[in-house]
């Protein structure tokens, strides 16, 4: 029940029916009540959107640092882990829900206009991984940023190596651990205003 104040032409303050009367800055307020609405099971393809949700955002959230650089100069009105997100959401899933998994091979961890390594490849010797590729494409002072990332464990690691194209290998003395590693390499321009995208190179 609402309540007028010092008669009709004074304050109301209350309820009637879906319309609440009250008082702001001297001014009598009116708005409706907010309907209520009875909670609905989502459908299935909330459920999948949910799911695809889930598993980029297992993926990406420990790479944050990282994609605050990769993905900046693909990034223009958002923040550089928005854009990384959305992407990946569009490719990097694959398989019907709820069954949905990680594609690997169509997951960017970086994006840009620099041409990618040619011939890449990355071979598993006793003290870390050896890396190789041609140097025929792109400037030969862009540097080799090389990510690795372990899904059991949500755990990656990477480096901005400052090695050169023109160098055309990179050895990254690490611990294997018995584990699976999916590894991924980009190159970025000297001035660090420009970025590759990235070159999965898959499991070792």
């Amino acid at each position: 029940m609402a309540e007028a104040k010092d008669g009709i032409n004074g304050t109301i303050k209350g309820k009637v029916g879906n319309a609440v009367f009250y008082t702001m800055y001297g001014k009598n307020i009116i708005r409706s009540r907010p309907q209520l609405s009875r909670r609905r099971k989502p459908s299935l393809k909330q459920q999948a959107q949910r799911q695809k949700m889930a598993l980029i955002q297992e993926l990406l959230n420990p790479l944050k640092d990282l994609i605050k650089v990769t993905f900046a100069p693909a990034t223009t009105n958002n923040a550089p882990y928005h854009v990384a997100k959305s992407y990946n959401l569009l490719h990097a899933v694959t398989g019907e829900y709820p069954h949905q998994r990680i594609d690997w091979p169509n997951v960017y961890l970086s994006a840009g206009s620099l041409a990618q390594p040619e011939n890449c490849h990355v071979s598993k010797e006793k003290e870390g991984w050896h890396f190789g590729w041609n140097d025929n494409q792109g400037d030969k002072s862009d540097t080799l940023i090389v990510v690795a990332y372990i899904p059991e464990k949500n755990w990656i690691d990477y480096r901005f190596t400052g090695i050169p194209r023109f160098k055309k290998e990179y050895f990254w003395d690490t611990e294997h651990d018995n584990h699976l590693w999916h590894l991924w390499v980009a190159f970025r321009s000297r001035d660090e205003t420009n970025i590759s995208n990235s070159l999965y190179l898959g499991e070792i």
